[in-house]
């Protein structure tokens, strides 16, 4: 991995998971951020990390709302919101995919007490 690239790496792992919570996060989004087209920062960001910038960004989400499901203080639609996902249908669809299991299922078998 080239010194540049580990920074810029750096630096895009950073903002995605400084703006995960946006709904508007998106991959034009990160490259305007550093000047990038889209196909060059998908490309570093696969070769250097074996992950999409998308499939990134859904996993930063997934786990994240893994942590606010535990706490149970939160509704899922609430969960959903709070991580980015307009959608709290579209965010189980994900987190099922991701996870195997639904967050109303995940909430009750991991709450911390």
């Amino acid at each position: 991995m080239q010194a540049g690239n580990i920074q810029g790496l750096l630096f895009w792992l950073e903002y995605i998971f400084k703006h995960y919570q946006e709904n508007t996060l998106s991959i034009n989004e990160i490259a305007d951020s550093v000047h990038l087209s889209i196909g060059h920062l998908c490309g570093i960001f696969k070769k250097e990390t074996q992950k999409t910038v998308k499939g990134y960004i859904t996993e930063v989400r997934i786990e994240e709302a893994k942590k606010l499901l535990e706490e149970g203080e939160l509704k899922i639609y609430e969960v959903s919101l709070a991580v980015g996902y307009q959608s709290s249908q579209y965010f189980s669809q994900i987190f099922y995919k991701m996870t195997g299991t639904y967050p109303t299922n995940w909430q009750r078998d991991n709450r911390r007490l």
